[in-house]
């Protein structure tokens, strides 16, 4: 397996400057009450909670993008594992065809059969 260490490097430091006014609190949320109020607050903390996770990844995105743009020897690295992982996604999928293959076609003998079903519980008068 390829060593990820200069991009696990790259990342860590990202994390770890990334300013703390972009980080985020990932506690879950807890679950709505019956009430309507609550549970649109609730929602609406959670949207909150997903806005500012998504602020962090993308400031993190920015400033590994930065820094592997700036530097060749971070940019050689980056492209290195990227190439290393594009030839290991390749090759997982080449050993894998034949089970992806299999698992699609269950699926769609599956929805196949959850349409006829659906079709036959569907009283003939509503049909055009």
């Amino acid at each position: 397996m390829p060593s990820l260490v200069p991009f696990a490097v790259a990342l860590i430091a990202t994390a770890v400057a990334t300013p703390a006014s972009a980080q985020q609190d990932l506690r879950p949320v807890r679950a709505p009450s019956r009430d309507t109020t609550s549970a649109r607050s609730a929602t609406d903390s959670a949207v909150k909670d997903m806005e500012r996770a998504v602020t962090a990844l993308a400031v993190s995105v920015q400033q590994i993008v930065t820094e592997t743009a700036n530097k060749p020897e971070v940019r050689l690295a980056a492209v290195q594992v990227a190439g290393r992982a594009l030839g290991l996604a390749q090759q997982a999928l080449a050993e894998n065809t034949g089970e992806i293959e299999r698992l699609l076609a269950e699926a769609s003998r599956l929805l196949a059969k959850a349409e006829q079903s659906q079709r036959a519980r569907t009283p003939a008068a509503s049909k055009p």
